[in-house]
């Protein structure tokens, strides 16, 4: 199923220049990278969970959803323009989600949608538990770890998400 119109545009908002690609997607909360969550709370009351730097332009992966709308459709920052799907890894569940990219040219990159995932997927509750997603590319296998702060952000989200 397509993101509407205004779900689009919040993820255009936060498509960075950080690639994943090589070392540097090997990020953690003591590299300065740590999940932050944003609500809107317009017309359509929706979210994004973000896994970034704070206060720079560094985001390697988010996630958006309306809110108790049980949909989760997660953004890859930077990845190949040909990625199709990747995998997902939290505690003992893991998933393959299929998607595409799109190319921006005016910022030369380009990003990953997935198809959706449940708010009450199995994944979705351990990667609450946890804070902790691993998210394998074809530019290999990435951790991306929160901190406390963090967890409690990726825990948020997922209650808003799921409703």
């Amino acid at each position: 199923m397509r993101l509407n119109i205004h779900m689009r545009h919040m993820m255009m908002i936060f498509v960075t220049g950080i690639s994943m690609t090589g070392a540097s997607a090997m990020a953690s909360h003591a590299q300065g990278f740590d999940w932050a969550l944003r609500v809107n709370e317009g017309r359509v009351s929706d979210a994004i969970l973000a896994y970034e730097v704070p206060e720079t332009d560094s985001q390697l992966l988010s996630m958006v959803c309306e809110e108790g709308g049980q949909r989760i459709f997660v953004n890859v920052n930077g990845g190949p323009k040909d990625l199709r799907s990747i995998g997902l890894k939290a505690g003992a569940a893991s998933k393959q989600l299929a998607g595409q990219s799109e190319y921006y040219a005016e910022i030369d990159e380009a990003q990953f949608t997935s198809t959706e995932i449940s708010s009450g997927d199995p994944l979705i509750a351990a990667f609450a538990q946890a804070g902790r997603l691993t998210v394998q590319t074809t530019s290999g296998e990435h951790v991306l770890d929160g901190s406390p702060q963090g967890r409690g952000a990726v825990q948020r989200f997922v209650r808003f998400c799921h409703g």
